[in-house]
Protein backbone atom coordinates (compact mmCIF):
# COMPACT_ATOMS: atom_id res chain seq x y z
CA UNK A 1 0.00 0.00 0.00
CA UNK A 2 2.56 2.39 0.82
CA UNK A 3 4.42 1.94 -2.15
CA UNK A 4 1.45 2.02 -4.41
CA UNK A 5 0.85 5.47 -2.68
CA UNK A 6 4.47 6.52 -2.98
CA UNK A 7 4.56 5.67 -6.85
CA UNK A 8 1.23 7.03 -7.49
CA UNK A 9 2.08 10.55 -5.90
CA UNK A 10 5.75 10.74 -7.21
CA UNK A 11 4.05 10.13 -10.66
CA UNK A 12 0.91 13.23 -10.08
CA UNK A 13 3.76 15.29 -8.58
CA UNK A 14 6.00 15.16 -12.01
CA UNK A 15 3.12 15.68 -14.18
CA UNK A 16 2.23 18.33 -11.97
CA UNK A 17 5.49 20.29 -12.27
CA UNK A 18 5.24 19.54 -16.12
CA UNK A 19 2.13 21.28 -16.47
CA UNK A 20 3.02 24.13 -14.02
CA UNK A 21 5.99 24.97 -16.34
CA UNK A 22 4.17 24.51 -19.64
CA UNK A 23 1.23 26.38 -18.49
CA UNK A 24 3.43 29.61 -17.43
CA UNK A 25 1.84 29.17 -14.12
CA UNK A 26 5.48 28.50 -12.56
CA UNK A 27 6.60 31.95 -13.80
CA UNK A 28 4.13 33.36 -11.61
CA UNK A 29 4.20 31.00 -9.09
CA UNK A 30 7.96 30.24 -8.30
CA UNK A 31 7.79 29.35 -5.17
CA UNK A 32 4.69 27.12 -5.70
CA UNK A 33 6.75 25.47 -8.20
CA UNK A 34 10.20 25.06 -6.39
CA UNK A 35 7.82 23.90 -3.57
CA UNK A 36 6.59 20.62 -5.96
CA UNK A 37 10.00 20.32 -7.01
CA UNK A 38 11.30 20.00 -4.00
CA UNK A 39 8.72 16.88 -2.87
CA UNK A 40 9.73 14.80 -5.80
CA UNK A 41 13.67 15.15 -4.96
CA UNK A 42 12.39 14.49 -1.17
CA UNK A 43 10.43 11.63 -2.29
CA UNK A 44 13.38 9.94 -4.91
CA UNK A 45 16.31 10.71 -2.43
CA UNK A 46 14.88 9.60 1.13
CA UNK A 47 13.03 6.40 -1.03
CA UNK A 48 16.39 5.33 -2.00
CA UNK A 49 18.62 6.50 0.40
CA UNK A 50 16.84 4.48 2.92
CA UNK A 51 18.82 1.29 4.07
CA UNK A 52 21.95 3.05 2.17
CA UNK A 53 22.63 5.64 5.00
CA UNK A 54 23.76 5.17 8.79
CA UNK A 55 20.35 6.16 10.65
CA UNK A 56 21.90 9.22 11.82
CA UNK A 57 23.04 10.55 8.51
CA UNK A 58 19.14 9.39 7.09
CA UNK A 59 18.16 11.31 10.29
CA UNK A 60 19.93 14.42 9.50
CA UNK A 61 18.55 14.18 6.05
CA UNK A 62 14.99 14.55 6.80
CA UNK A 63 15.64 17.08 9.31
CA UNK A 64 17.07 18.82 6.80
CA UNK A 65 14.67 18.68 3.78
CA UNK A 66 11.72 19.36 6.57
CA UNK A 67 13.19 22.55 7.60
CA UNK A 68 13.33 23.07 4.07
CA UNK A 69 9.57 22.47 2.93
CA UNK A 70 8.56 24.36 6.31
CA UNK A 71 10.56 27.49 4.82
CA UNK A 72 9.48 27.33 1.13
CA UNK A 73 5.41 26.93 2.26
CA UNK A 74 6.11 30.16 4.04
CA UNK A 75 7.61 31.62 0.89
CA UNK A 76 4.54 29.85 -1.13
CA UNK A 77 1.92 31.81 1.50
CA UNK A 78 3.37 34.74 0.95
CA UNK A 79 3.13 34.53 -2.82
CA UNK A 80 -0.41 33.40 -2.59
CA UNK A 81 -0.79 36.22 -0.40
CA UNK A 82 0.53 39.10 -2.87
CA UNK A 83 -0.86 37.26 -5.72
CA UNK A 84 2.31 36.05 -7.02
CA UNK A 85 5.32 37.19 -8.62
CA UNK A 86 3.71 39.85 -11.01
CA UNK A 87 1.43 41.44 -8.53
CA UNK A 88 4.49 41.76 -6.06
CA UNK A 89 6.42 43.26 -9.19
CA UNK A 90 3.36 45.78 -9.37
CA UNK A 91 3.29 46.24 -5.99
CA UNK A 92 6.97 47.10 -5.43
CA UNK A 93 6.48 49.75 -8.27
CA UNK A 94 3.66 52.00 -6.67
CA UNK A 95 5.14 51.00 -3.16
CA UNK A 96 6.25 54.73 -2.70
CA UNK A 97 3.08 56.17 -3.82
CA UNK A 98 0.61 53.80 -2.04
CA UNK A 99 2.63 51.73 0.88
CA UNK A 100 0.96 49.21 0.21
CA UNK A 101 4.10 46.48 -0.12
CA UNK A 102 4.60 47.44 3.73
CA UNK A 103 0.85 47.33 4.73
CA UNK A 104 0.50 43.54 2.83
CA UNK A 105 4.26 42.78 4.62
CA UNK A 106 2.92 43.73 8.06
CA UNK A 107 -0.11 41.83 7.70
CA UNK A 108 1.79 39.11 6.73
CA UNK A 109 4.12 38.98 9.72
CA UNK A 110 1.04 39.57 12.06
CA UNK A 111 -0.49 35.91 9.91
CA UNK A 112 2.98 34.33 11.18
CA UNK A 113 2.71 35.20 14.52
CA UNK A 114 -0.72 34.13 15.11
CA UNK A 115 -0.05 30.69 13.21
CA UNK A 116 3.02 30.49 15.45
CA UNK A 117 0.81 31.03 18.54
CA UNK A 118 -1.75 28.86 17.34
CA UNK A 119 0.48 26.21 16.60
CA UNK A 120 1.72 26.25 19.93
CA UNK A 121 -1.94 26.58 21.38
CA UNK A 122 -3.11 23.57 19.65
CA UNK A 123 -0.08 21.19 20.54
CA UNK A 124 -0.14 22.36 24.14
CA UNK A 125 -3.88 21.39 24.14
CA UNK A 126 -3.44 17.79 22.66
CA UNK A 127 -2.45 15.09 24.93
CA UNK A 128 0.55 13.57 23.19
CA UNK A 129 2.55 10.16 24.18
CA UNK A 130 6.63 11.66 24.54
CA UNK A 131 7.43 8.90 22.04
CA UNK A 132 5.11 10.18 19.68
CA UNK A 133 4.41 13.90 19.93
CA UNK A 134 2.67 16.66 17.64
CA UNK A 135 4.60 17.42 14.67
CA UNK A 136 4.79 21.52 15.19
CA UNK A 137 6.58 21.75 11.65
CA UNK A 138 3.81 20.23 10.17
CA UNK A 139 1.29 21.81 12.13
CA UNK A 140 2.52 25.37 11.97
CA UNK A 141 2.48 25.68 8.24
CA UNK A 142 -1.00 24.15 7.97
CA UNK A 143 -2.20 27.02 10.48
CA UNK A 144 -0.61 29.94 8.50
CA UNK A 145 -1.80 28.34 5.25
CA UNK A 146 -5.23 28.32 6.60
CA UNK A 147 -5.01 31.90 8.01
CA UNK A 148 -3.79 33.06 4.37
CA UNK A 149 -6.75 31.48 2.74
CA UNK A 150 -9.52 32.97 5.34
CA UNK A 151 -7.75 36.94 4.80
CA UNK A 152 -7.27 36.42 0.91
CA UNK A 153 -10.79 35.31 -0.08
CA UNK A 154 -12.58 36.36 2.59
CA UNK A 155 -12.14 39.72 2.59
CA UNK A 156 -10.97 39.74 -1.37
CA UNK A 157 -7.99 40.77 -1.30
CA UNK A 158 -7.47 42.20 -4.96
CA UNK A 159 -8.57 40.44 -7.86
CA UNK A 160 -8.51 36.62 -8.38
CA UNK A 161 -6.96 34.91 -10.58
CA UNK A 162 -8.47 30.83 -11.34
CA UNK A 163 -4.59 29.81 -10.65
CA UNK A 164 -4.42 31.57 -7.50
CA UNK A 165 -7.72 30.44 -6.12
CA UNK A 166 -7.07 26.62 -7.60
CA UNK A 167 -3.91 26.81 -5.61
CA UNK A 168 -5.55 28.22 -2.59
CA UNK A 169 -8.39 26.16 -2.35
CA UNK A 170 -5.76 23.33 -2.94
CA UNK A 171 -3.82 24.47 0.21
CA UNK A 172 -6.90 24.81 2.71
CA UNK A 173 -7.67 21.46 2.02
CA UNK A 174 -4.12 20.25 2.44
CA UNK A 175 -4.04 22.31 5.78
CA UNK A 176 -7.02 20.93 7.35
CA UNK A 177 -6.68 17.48 5.76
CA UNK A 178 -2.94 17.77 7.95
CA UNK A 179 -4.00 19.52 11.15
CA UNK A 180 -6.57 16.71 11.60
CA UNK A 181 -4.68 14.14 10.65
CA UNK A 182 -1.78 15.59 13.29
CA UNK A 183 -4.14 15.51 16.55
CA UNK A 184 -5.46 11.90 15.23
CA UNK A 185 -2.10 10.87 15.09
CA UNK A 186 -1.22 11.70 18.18
CA UNK A 187 -4.22 11.14 20.17
CA UNK A 188 -3.66 6.91 17.99
CA UNK A 189 -0.16 6.97 19.95
CA UNK A 190 -1.67 7.93 23.07
CA UNK A 191 -3.99 5.21 23.52
CA UNK A 192 -1.72 2.73 21.44
CA UNK A 193 -4.23 2.27 18.81
CA UNK A 194 -1.26 1.75 15.50
CA UNK A 195 -4.06 0.67 13.17
CA UNK A 196 -5.81 4.01 14.13
CA UNK A 197 -2.39 5.62 13.52
CA UNK A 198 -1.95 4.18 10.28
CA UNK A 199 -5.98 5.45 9.26
CA UNK A 200 -4.58 8.76 10.20
CA UNK A 201 -1.21 8.53 8.37
CA UNK A 202 -3.38 7.13 4.58
CA UNK A 203 -6.27 9.78 5.62
CA UNK A 204 -3.55 12.57 5.19
CA UNK A 205 -1.57 10.95 2.24
CA UNK A 206 -4.91 9.88 -0.04
CA UNK A 207 -6.14 14.29 0.66
CA UNK A 208 -2.72 15.27 -1.16
CA UNK A 209 -2.93 12.76 -3.91
CA UNK A 210 -6.45 14.15 -4.39
CA UNK A 211 -5.67 17.77 -4.33
CA UNK A 212 -2.48 16.95 -6.53
CA UNK A 213 -5.06 15.99 -9.21
CA UNK A 214 -7.56 19.07 -8.53
CA UNK A 215 -4.40 21.35 -9.19
CA UNK A 216 -3.48 19.17 -11.94
CA UNK A 217 -7.12 19.68 -13.70
CA UNK A 218 -7.72 22.92 -12.82
CA UNK A 219 -4.35 25.25 -12.23
CA UNK A 220 -4.10 27.40 -15.68
CA UNK A 221 -2.33 31.06 -16.15
CA UNK A 222 -5.31 33.33 -16.71
CA UNK A 223 -3.04 36.12 -16.94
CA UNK A 224 -4.86 38.53 -15.10
CA UNK A 225 -3.18 40.62 -12.40
CA UNK A 226 -4.66 42.68 -9.59
CA UNK A 227 -7.09 45.70 -10.79
CA UNK A 228 -5.35 47.72 -7.76
CA UNK A 229 -1.77 48.17 -10.23
CA UNK A 230 -1.28 50.19 -13.04
CA UNK A 231 -1.11 47.87 -16.50
CA UNK A 232 2.12 48.78 -17.96
CA UNK A 233 1.88 48.55 -21.90
CA UNK A 234 4.84 46.53 -22.95
CA UNK A 235 7.74 47.65 -24.14
CA UNK A 236 7.94 48.40 -28.00
CA UNK A 237 4.26 47.45 -27.93
CA UNK A 238 2.16 49.65 -30.17
CA UNK A 239 -0.28 52.56 -28.78
CA UNK A 240 -4.11 51.65 -29.51
CA UNK A 241 -5.30 54.07 -31.45
CA UNK A 242 -9.32 55.18 -32.73
CA UNK A 243 -10.46 53.87 -35.63
CA UNK A 244 -10.02 56.11 -38.40
CA UNK A 245 -12.93 57.13 -40.66
CA UNK A 246 -14.35 54.81 -42.81
CA UNK A 247 -13.02 55.74 -46.20
CA UNK A 248 -14.24 56.21 -49.21
CA UNK A 249 -15.29 53.60 -51.67
CA UNK A 250 -15.17 55.79 -54.45
CA UNK A 251 -12.26 55.40 -56.75
CA UNK A 252 -9.58 58.00 -57.37
CA UNK A 253 -10.24 60.22 -60.25
CA UNK A 254 -14.16 60.61 -59.81
CA UNK A 255 -15.33 63.53 -58.69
Amino acid sequence: MNNWIWAIGLVLQCALLGALVKRSVARRFPFFTSLIGLYILRSVFLFTAFGHLSAAAYTLSNTTLSLTDVALQVLVAWELFTGGHDSLRLAAQTARRSGSLLYRLAVFFALVAISAVATWGISSMVPANPRSPIDRGVLFPCVLMLMVAAVTVFRSWGSYASARLRVLEGFAVLAAAGIVSQIGRTLAALDREPRLYMRWSYTEAIAYLAVLLWWLGTVHDDGRLSPSYPLRRKRNAPLLRPQSAKKSTQPKGET
